[in-house]
């Protein structure tokens, strides 16, 4: 969505928030707006208020990211257990 939002110009908060209750999965991951890198996820990522604030826990979150080992899949994991509780 980062992407898309940067390339057409729109906001994406205002479009989650137009669509929230259509969303049936989220696929997880960073870029840098321009390009789709599957980076990995941070404890910064613009999504974390968002998904706070609209996703209910029966979506499912699917970690898309690229080139990483067991012990960055848990890391990843973990970012994404503290990134849902914050507030």
């Amino acid at each position: 969505l980062k992407v898309t939002a940067t390339t057409l110009q729109f906001s994406k908060d205002e479009f989650i928030a137009l669509i929230a209750t259509n969303i049936f999965a989220i696929h997880l991951s960073d870029n840098n707006g321009i390009q789709d890198e599957h980076g990995h996820i941070s404890h910064v990522a613009w999504f974390w208020p968002v998904l706070r604030s609209y996703i209910t826990s029966q979506v499912p979150l699917i970690l898309e990211c690229w080139n990483m080992n067991i012990e960055q899949i848990q890391l990843q994991k973990d970012i994404i257990k503290t990134g849902l509780r914050r507030s």
